[in-house]
């Protein structure tokens, strides 16, 4: 039988490309996990890494094994959460910005209840204004939501790029005002979005104000005018402008965890768990500071 513990080496060798940043990332010495990668190539009777010179590489062999030893390492993991987990049930209700929800929630929400099938959860989307009006009022328990960097409110989990985009044929016209492509009132970045093209005295317009993200994807690629969006809202029929000299950055945002004020059960701390460990492996974001 193959062993976890090599595997997990073996793995953590396979993503650093060397020994030496595994052994860091694992905690232990160089030597040791030499070692255990030579008890795991006699385990399974094959040559795993290719060793000649300084070049890293793994065999064919060793690309197989890692594909396997990823499966089986992810399904051990599962099968410890499942059974060790305690017995929690309850509601929660969820906000979460309508991008966010679409692109990167639903793969670790499914995860979450096969993990914890006694949670429900409402899911509920929208802009981040209401969602703190309905956390307030109590009818949200947890609410992801996006905010400015820098911003100390909330519990940072990951952040990304916003950016500039039109559809394929969108052209900026010297001298004329932009067409702006916007999310209704409530939206964070509208106003940073206003703000800043009054900082540089670009002229704008608002063609189209959307209260979602449907609506936005289709007047921008129907050309009636471009937006601000973040780079996990964008389709790839998108053309990004960030490099336009005519339009002024907008920066970055951050996804924040705003709790309610009433007291935190056990199934919205068990979420909230969940999500923190997730945001780096399956939401694929940077991790906020």
């Amino acid at each position: 039988m193959l062993d976890l513990d090599l595997l997990r080496t073996f793995q953590a060798v396979a993503e650093a490309r060397g020994f030496t940043k595994a052994a860091t990332a694992l905690y232990r010495t160089q030597s040791t996990i030499s070692l255990q990668i030579k008890k795991l190539e006699e385990a399974m009777k094959t040559k795993l890494i290719d060793r000649r010179g300084r070049r890293f590489a793994l065999t064919d062999e060793g690309e197989l094994l890692r594909v396997y030893a990823r499966r089986i390492l992810q399904l051990s993991r599962e099968a410890e959460t499942l059974f060790s987990r305690p017995t929690i049930s309850g509601a929660i209700g969820l906000g979460v910005p309508e991008d966010f929800a679409t692109q990167h929630l639903p793969l670790v929400l499914r995860r979450f209840a096969k993990a914890y099938p006694g949670v429900r959860i409402e899911v509920r989307c929208s802009v981040a204004s209401r969602f703190l009006r309905e956390l307030d009022d109590g009818e949200l328990d947890l609410v992801l939501a996006r905010r400015e960097p820098g911003i100390d409110k909330g519990e940072p989990l990951c952040s990304e790029s916003l950016v500039w985009v039109g559809n394929q044929e969108f052209e900026l016209e010297p001298g004329e005002p932009l067409p702006l492509v916007l999310f209704s009132e409530g939206c964070f970045y509208r106003p940073i979005i206003i703000s800043q093209l009054n900082n540089v005295g670009r002229p704008w317009r608002i063609a189209v104000s959307s209260s979602n993200l449907a609506g936005v994807h289709a007047a921008v690629l129907g050309g009636l005018g471009l937006t601000v969006l973040p780079e996990s809202a964008l389709l790839s029929s998108f053309r990004k402008l960030d490099q336009d000299e005519a339009l002024p950055s907008i920066g970055r945002t951050e996804i924040a965890f705003f709790e309610g004020a009433r007291s935190r059960s056990d199934a919205v701390s068990t979420l909230l768990m969940f999500l923190r460990r997730s945001s780096a492996a399956q939401l694929k974001l940077e991790v906020a500071a």
